[in-house]
């Protein structure tokens, strides 16, 4: 239905949405589903996408218009059409040309022209054009009278005897052009060519304005003819305009028999009308002309025009031109099937197109028969289940639908958001199976979900022993040339140190070394490991950082670039050859204990074995004698302990390693390291890696514990939560997953023991899409590895959204009365009977009232003739109004009338209805940020009379909470309640000093963090911290003269001054350890403040906490560049411009409203001057660093400051340093609050660190 919308899908608001034209609302989703359809990616395209469109005269702002200027001039961009095209150019980011046109019948056509031109001087490379026409009121009667243009029967008789007048119709079409060589080279589904086209005007030379002209309509159709240099003979098809009306069919057929009378056909042309069969669409009409000629061109059938019997004479058809196809058979032509498609405007405007069948495409070549992941995606799990189901129900029904196409289409030429599933399928039958699977919620083997957040920094683990199995990486070899090249490289590099053949072993040759022996196992694990993170990087995975355990270590280093293939090659050689002298004397043990508890276990063998490996807290390997290994098994076993044995005769790590030493490191003496490209982890330390790589070391990686659990903390603290086992078998990934949990980790491995195809390897990697992970799908499915398939468009979620006119005049709705009457215009019973508190028992009969009560208020809102000059205005009388209705209340009626004021406002600003917003329920939970506050807050003080600090309005109590508050500013001695002995206690946020802003109070705090917001900010910005932070953390803001409570103040343009001020501010609070707490500009302030406050004898203990802080005294990187450009718009764009400026850097919240953004901007050209000053004044700073503990926090995402720029504040501290990375952009401290309350938190210095 054209009053449903998905405007979640589109990220609009739903009072955005209500405001936007039906018109406007299917133009959109439609354009998006041809983009689809056509397998466009908006965001991944690298060019310019032009939209060419037009809409009908709709009537949706006369509904909607609202009685304020706001709402005008809301509605007016909603609704009007001049802002069709770039309403989709602005929300889909497309840069190509975007025009909305307006010819009336012809626009569809006429725009489709445009577009086509557009291609062919380059200015678009892709050019969507179309129409939308939807006629309001949707439900109406039907306007027949004798003599007009509409037909007396609501039939269309295009061409008939009978023909009287056209029917009505709304409709959208959308179709997507492209140069014929770039559609081609991109392997686009072509379902038609259009080879020409032509527009014009009719001129005056006709009877009137809105009468057809022959003569206008033979020359726009011989242009168009002309212009695809074509004869006429061989056009198949005319799609024709048809309108079925007495005056236009004769024009039109004497039209196009002008043209045809000289083209020597043999066979009459088939002529119809799409009218017929859906209606006059006015301005789409051309379009829908179109789409039905082109798909007949490509299914080579063409369809009946209906409710024709016999032509009429008025025309004069030629039998030996024309034929009135009126049923629905094969198109026969012995060339290219062409059709022409006319549409002509009310006006003169004149269209003709002249398409042809596409090229023959050649047939692809299907890669080898094998499993593929089939990737899906939807902005929420319920649309991601009903796409899934969507898929399966369409691919049920096409059994000759190839594998390879669906996943090629669904992986390249998608969209993927943020919700995803993987479901890997070795055929149809498969991915149907696993599709339903997943549509209906059920686990299987075959489906992968997740959703997808910004991810942290990858590694590549390369594990030792305990992955191998014996035919591992043979498939490999046939099936990834990419994987045999890596080998044959490897084979190379190993043969001066091995007398076997690597792919001999592999392949299990006859003759063959087998994997028991441990100088052929370690050679042949580094190979394939290396092979392997080959593939790896192919599919535009990429380390971050490598780290490998016990042997895994040579793989590790040679993929960070500190060892070369041939250095790698000897050491692995070398090493395994060097454990041959003391295999068959060692055994090894698995131990799920801490190492406290091993070590006094194993200390009775006295040397006799070692802990070999240490890979998480509970999880761990003994190595030594096999006698002592079996003693301490069979203790283990008697206490209940599952301790298992690994299947070694080695003992690694261990004492005997010992007599190896001045061998293996003689024999490692010609090795070459290199300083790493990519951060290497040692397992030997546990820490990245700041020594050579020279044998010394290498024996150590023999000998030594491997750390891997100290790696992969630190690997973890470094920022690191996405873990790639790259092996023939996952042994690590328990203990990597354990080291990740707290973090949102994901661990992916590579093969698995007997799956160790490409269809495992594409599992993984499937698996890391589906969190988020920026695959590289051409290369990972392989170039031409399918084609695109008509996959079923994205599953909307559709919602009603439709809005009425707010009526002035006496009987006129106010604003804060319309959730009133839209609830009972929509028959909403429940959100009625809430606002008036109807009783239990009485319900069920409002509901059989509510047609009555809207058509009783449909009726106020007639014209009266009165001038509307009593309407009631914001200003005391609502006050006063509000204030006589309460005061002849009890307590009870008078706390009641104030929450129900509360949830219909709410529901006013979320776009829901009041029944919607439970009394006690907290606002945020459902939607309410500190943002969005900033409107509620006025509607309250304009009904009400009373300000309330954003801080009341995320009471965990909701309404309720809100309004004890509002009471208490109404009646003062109405009502207390817990949170104050008036209502407004606590949460006031009172605080001796207007420097300070209260946030989150603490009865007894432990400690206090001062929050200092980022450029343009204020203390909002901190409060979604509040429900993060421990009951005994109180928050404070630093409020700045200016703005906040403090607007009337003159703004401060020293930093000094500022820092100062706060620090005195702070005097009464330094009972606590203090974290001074900054973001962006902030923690420039932070700084500051921490050198006065560290001055104060006996100051607390304080640390400092800068997140997305440029440090001082630093280079500028050149990211920053994106932020300076767009501070220096500020006084000179306007508000849409600033918002596109400032996306990822400031919140999408903020972003997205209007009033908000202004304020920020006023506040920022403050902030600017403060900034350029301060950093004047630094030009000359010789302090000494400070000796506090200072925490850096990057945002993984940051587009302006990298997370690794945040290591240049270690130098400003002598104290402890620490550099962490939380998910986000560099609105990160302020959207991702979870993660940085706990950073906050981390960063509480100890009570007894103070001076």
């Amino acid at each position: 239905g054209a009053d449903l919308f998905d405007a979640a899908f589109f990220d609009y608001m739903p009072s955005e949405a209500e405001l936007m034209g039906p018109q406007h609302r299917l133009f959109l989703e439609t354009a998006w589903q041809a983009l689809e359809h056509s397998g466009i990616v908006p965001a991944t395209f690298d060019g310019n996408v032009g939209v060419f469109a037009g809409a009908g005269v709709g009537g949706y702002e006369a509904e909607s218009a609202g009685g304020d200027l706001a709402s005008f001039y809301r509605t007016m961009i909603g609704g009007r059409n001049d802002f069709l095209s770039t309403r989709v150019a602005h929300r889909l980011n497309l840069r190509g040309p975007a025009l909305t046109v307006q010819t009336a019948c012809s626009t569809g056509l006429v725009a489709t022209h445009l577009a086509r031109e557009s291609l062919l001087r380059g200015e678009s490379d892709i050019a969507l054009a179309g129409g939308a026409s939807v006629t309001v009121p949707l439900v109406r009667g039907y306007p027949y009278q004798k003599g007009m243009v509409v037909s007396p029967d609501g039939k269309c008789r295009a061409f008939d005897e009978k023909g009287a007048g056209t029917v009505g119709g709304d409709g959208v079409g959308v179709v997507v052009l492209r140069r014929l060589s770039d559609a081609i080279a991109a392997g686009d589904t072509i379902y038609a060519v259009l080879r020409g086209s032509a527009i014009n005007n009719d001129g005056s030379a006709k009877v009137g304005f809105t009468a057809p002209s022959i003569e206008g309509q033979a020359r726009v159709i011989a242009q168009a003819q002309a212009d695809a240099g074509i004869d006429p003979s061989t056009i198949g098809l005319i799609e024709a305009h048809g309108t079925g009306t007495t005056l236009g069919d004769p024009i039109e057929m004497r039209a196009l028999q002008q043209v045809f009378a000289t083209s020597g056909r043999t066979e009459p042309c088939a002529i119809g009308s799409v009218k017929t069969n859906i209606g006059h669409t006015d301005t789409t009409a051309g379009v829908a002309g179109l789409i039905k000629a082109t798909l007949a061109i490509h299914h080579g059938e063409l369809v009946p025009s209906l409710n024709y019997e016999h032509p009429n004479p008025e025309m004069g058809l030629d039998p030996d031109l024309f034929y009135v196809n009126t049923e629905t058979k094969q198109w026969k032509e012995e060339g290219p099937r062409r059709a022409g498609v006319s549409a002509f405007g009310l006006g003169g405007t004149n269209a003709h197109v002249v398409l042809e069948q596409a090229p023959q495409r050649p047939e692809p070549q299907r890669p080898a028969s094998g499993a593929l992941p089939v990737v899906l995606s939807a902005r929420d799990e319920k649309a991601l289940r009903e796409q899934a189901a969507r898929w399966a129900d369409w691919l049920a029904g096409r059994g000759d639908v190839c594998l390879a196409d669906v996943a090629v289409t669904a992986a390249r030429h998608r969209t993927h958001f943020e919700h995803r599933a993987s479901v890997l399928a070795g055929g149809t039958a498969e991915l149907v199976e696993g599709l339903r699977a997943l549509a209906d919620g059920r686990s299987h083997e075959a489906v992968s979900e997740g959703v997808a957040k910004p991810r942290g920094k990858t590694v590549f683990v390369f594990p030792g022993q305990g992955a191998q199995w014996a035919g591992m990486g043979r498939e490999l070899l046939d099936a990834s040339p990419l994987f045999a090249e890596h080998m044959t490289a490897c084979e190379d590099a190993l043969a001066p140190h091995v007398d076997w053949s690597l792919t001999a072993v592999v392949r299990q040759e006859p003759g063959a070394p087998g994997l028991d022996r441990i100088d052929v196992l370690q050679p042949v694990t580094f190979a394939i490991m290396v092979s392997l993170a080959a593939l790896w990087r192919s599919a535009g995975i990429h380390p971050d950082a490598v780290v490998g355990h016990s042997q895994g270590e040579v793989a590790a280093a040679h993929i960070a670039g500190a060892l070369t293939l041939q250095d790698a090659a000897h050491i692995v050689s070398a090493r395994s050859k060097a454990l041959t002298h003391i295999a068959g004397h060692g055994a090894m043990l698995s131990l799920p204990l801490p190492t406290h508890h091993i070590t006094q276990r194993i200390t009775p063998w006295n040397g006799r074995l070692s802990i070999a490996a240490v890979n998480g807290p509970t999880s761990a390997v003994v190595s030594g004698d096999p006698d002592a290994i079996d003693q301490l098994l069979e203790q283990c076993l008697a206490e209940g302990i599952r301790a298992r044995t690994i299947p070694s005769d080695c003992a690694g790590h261990s004492a005997q390693v010992d007599t190896l030493h001045d061998h293996l490191t003689t024999q490692l003496e010609g090795i070459r390291p290199r300083t790493p490209r990519i951060p290497l982890y040692s397992t030997v330390t546990g820490q990245p890696h700041h020594q050579p790589l020279d044998p010394a070391y290498w024996y150590r990686n023999l000998r030594d514990t491997v750390r891997f659990d100290q790696a992969l903390d630190r690997l973890v603290e470094d920022g690191h939560t996405v873990f790639v086992e790259v092996s023939t078998h996952p042994v690590l990934g328990l203990p990597m997953a354990d080291a990740t949990a707290a973090r949102g980790g994901v661990v992916a491995g590579t093969l698995a023991r007997e799956r160790g195809t490409t269809a495992q390897f594409l599992r993984n990697v499937a698996l890391l899409h589906v969190h988020g992970y920026d695959v590289d799908w051409d290369r990972a499915l392989g170039a031409g590895s399918g084609t695109l398939v008509p996959l079923p468009t994205y599953a909307f979620q559709r919602e009603r959204y439709w809005a009425h006119r707010a009526s002035g005049g006496a009987g006129g709705t106010s604003a804060a009365e319309e959730p009133f009457w839209r609830a009972a215009r929509q028959g909403e019973a429940s959100a009625v009977a809430d606002l008036l508190d109807v009783p239990e028992e009485l319900r069920d009969q409002l509901a059989g009232l509510l047609p009555y009560l809207a058509s009783w208020h449909g009726k106020l809102g007639e014209p009266s003739g009165r001038d509307g000059a009593d309407r009631e205005t914001p200003g005391g009388g609502v006050t006063d109004r509000f204030r006589d209705m309460i005061a002849g209340l009890d307590a009870a009626g008078r706390l009641d009338a104030v929450v129900a004021l509360l949830r219909e406002e709410t529901a006013v600003l979320l776009g829901r209805a009041p029944g919607e917003v439970p009394p006690s329920q907290a606002l945020q939970q459902l939607g309410l940020d500190s943002l969005l506050a900033a409107g509620l807050r006025a509607a309250i003080a304009r009904r009400t009379g009373v300000g309330v600090p954003s801080e009341v309005l995320l009471r965990p109590t909701g309404c309720t909470g809100i309004a004890r508050y509002v009471l208490a500013g109404l009646v003062p001695d109405a009502v207390a309640d817990d949170d104050g002995a008036d209502g407004r206690g606590a949460a006031a946020g009172t605080s001796a000093s207007p420097w300070l802003r209260v946030l989150k109070p603490a009865g007894r705090p432990y400690a206090r963090v001062l929050g200092i917001a980022g450029s343009g900010g204020t203390t909002d910005s901190h409060v979604p911290l509040i429900r993060h932070l421990p009951e005994g953390v109180e928050l404070l803001g630093l409020q700045l003269p200016g703005r906040e409570a403090r607007k009337d103040e003159a703004p401060l343009l020293d930093a000094a001054v500022v820092a100062d001020e706060v620090t005195a501010a702070l005097a009464g609070r330094l009972d606590v350890p203090v974290v001074l707490y900054g973001h962006s500009q902030g923690t420039w302030l932070a700084w500051e403040i921490a050198h006065r406050l560290t001055r104060l004898p006996g100051h607390p203990p304080v640390s400092v906490v800068a997140a997305c802080g440029l440090p001082p005294h630093t280079e500028r990187p050149p990211e920053l560049e994106r932020l300076q450009s767009a501070e220096a718009l500020v006084g000179a764009a306007a508000l849409d411009e600033l918002a596109v400026a400032f996306r990822g850097i400031l919140p999408d919240a903020l972003l997205a409203n209007d009033k908000v953004l202004a304020a920020y901007v006023d506040n920022l050209r403050t902030d600017i001057t403060m900034a350029r000053n301060h950093e004047e004044l630094l030009r000359s700073d010789s302090r000494a660093p400070l000796d506090v503990p200072l925490v850096a926090v990057g945002a993984s995402l940051d587009p302006v400051l990298p997370a690794a720029v945040q290591s240049g504040w270690a130098p400003l501290t002598s104290g402890p340093f620490t550099l962490r990375t939380i998910a986000g952009t560099h609105a990160a401290p302020i959207e991702n609050p979870e993660a940085m309350a706990a950073e906050l938190v981390a960063a509480i210095p100890d009570a007894g660190s103070g001076r």
